[in-house]
């Protein structure tokens, strides 16, 4: 039996979750066990709001709420990386086309 532990830090990004992939490809599916931690530092966010839930209730909602903001950002941040890339690869091409 194999058992891979797979860190947060590895599977922070698109590129960390394909590479995780890849090894499970390379590695077969048989007698397998894999263990994923939460993605980047969600752990940490995630006993933050338990600490709220034990410490100060009224902060919960709240905590919870930053959480979906900050993922929500993040899933921005990186569309927006993907579309300039993105129309950069266009222009580059365009430009060969033409050039």
């Amino acid at each position: 039996m194999n058992v891979f532990k797979f860190g947060g830090a590895s599977v922070k990004d698109a590129q960390g979750v394909k590479n995780v992939a890849t090894v499970l490809e390379q590695t077969g599916h048989t007698n397998l066990v894999i263990v994923v931690s939460a993605m980047g530092k969600m752990t940490n966010a995630l006993e933050g709001v338990v600490t709220c839930y034990f410490k100060e209730p009224a902060k919960v909602k709240q905590a919870i709420e930053d959480i979906n903001a900050r993922i929500t950002l993040t899933d921005k941040m990186k569309s927006t990386t993907i579309s300039k890339a993105s129309r950069r690869q266009q222009f580059l091409l365009m430009g060969m086309k033409h050039g």
